[in-house]
């Protein structure tokens, strides 16, 4: 910018501000309703989700962290409930995350790019969950074109479904 285009705009900006003097003056003061103080949000990565079982406590899902955290309904402290991990009660790769109104949540991971979902009791111990295990791919427990017999554990009844008719 020419020093003659600097003295124009200072020459605009100033009579602008002469023809309106309160139009400089009028400050919005937008107040927090809410929010976590700076000691708890400094233990998030990445955090994604951020929800509130009612009366309970609030789950931070914590996505580059690969961790999930439970806070206090006063906001006060944090705990760490899930750790990463490609064992069973761990996550890594994590991509979704939910809560129920019971306070379990679900965590849906990728441990060695195989989709997993898992679900949590309120204090982070894991009731359940499943493994997505691609047709023709050796599984975990070594079979590939065998039969496979995938046990669920969780909570409730279970029944076992052939998926495969032949």
């Amino acid at each position: 910018m020419t020093a003659a285009s600097q003295a124009s705009v200072v020459l605009l900006a100033s009579v602008l501000a002469a023809a309106n003097p309160r139009a400089t003056l009028d400050v919005e003061v937008i107040r927090s309703t809410g929010g976590l103080p700076p000691h708890i949000v400094g233990l998030f990565e990445e955090p994604l989700g951020f929800q509130q079982t009612p009366g309970g406590p609030y789950y931070v899902f914590d996505r580059r962290g690969h961790t999930v955290y439970s806070v206090d309904a006063d906001r006060q402290s944090a705990l760490k409930l899930i750790e990463i991990g490609q064992e069973l009660g761990r996550i890594i790769q994590p991509r979704g995350f939910d809560t129920s109104a019971t306070g379990s949540f679900v965590v849906a991971d990728a441990p060695r790019g195989v989709d997993r979902v898992q679900i949590f009791g309120a204090g982070g111990i894991r009731t359940g969950g499943f493994m997505l295990h691609p047709a023709g791919f050796h599984h975990w427990d070594g079979a590939k074109d065998q039969e496979v017999i995938v046990q669920i554990i969780g909570v409730g009844p279970v029944q076992t479904v052939n998926t495969e008719k032949k």
